[in-house]
Parts: structure tokens; sequence; C-alpha cells
């Protein structure tokens, strides 16, 4: 598993069970596999808490979009979505603690705590 899948999972476990998150990936399952029925480009997990959508674009500690992600990001942000990319699974919850605030907020400081190594 890439490296940036296993935190995207890690990321996905520890959200999974916090009320008022909806956090899921971009990709359907089918038959036991994961497809891809998005357009290229498109972020790999949609989180959404307190009446927003951000969409998370999980990358390795050196990984860079790729030109179709550039380009969707962009037309992402132009519509008023927030696209973060996330290369660890601690760091993200703690971001989406800042953006979200609240009870959620505090639920996803403690979702980090749970994934401090």
């Amino acid at each position: 598993m890439r490296p940036e899948a296993k935190e995207r999972d890690r990321f996905l476990k520890a959200v999974g069970t916090i009320p008022g998150v909806l956090a899921h990936r971009c990709e359907p399952m089918v038959n036991g596999y994961h497809v891809r029925s998005l357009p290229d480009g498109f972020p790999d997990v949609l989180f959404a808490a307190g009446g927003r959508i951000y969409l998370l674009e999980w990358k390795a500690k050196r990984g860079r979009l790729e030109a179709s992600q550039e380009v969707y990001h962009r037309a992402m942000l132009a519509a008023g979505y927030q696209v973060l990319i996330p290369r660890d699974a601690r760091a993200c919850c703690l971001d989406l603690a800042a953006l979200v605030g609240g009870e959620v907020g505090a639920a996803l400081v403690k979702a980090a705590e749970s994934l401090a190594e």
C-alpha cells in the first residue's frame, strides 16, 4: 500500500465515528476493488462537517500534484470549495479542527491525539 493511501485510511478510520462528520473515499467499491468514477483530478476524499465540504487530495511526503489535479483543484477553489493536500493523518485532523471548530473540531483534536505515534 502506498504511504499516502495508508495515511488516508488511518484518517478515515480515526474520523469515521465522529458525530456530524461525513468522510469517505471518492472511489466506490465494486466487486472488492475501488473504481475511479469521477473525473481525472478529483480529490481522494470528501470531508463534510459544520455545513462545509472540504476536499482532500492525499499525497506522500514528497508527492506533487499531477496536472489534471491542479486544473481540477483550481476549478473547485473557484467554485468556493476548500481543497487540502494532507500528507499525514494526524496533521490533517488538526488542520480540519481549526477550520471546523466547535464540538466537531474538539473531536478532531481527540482523533489527532489517537493518531500520535
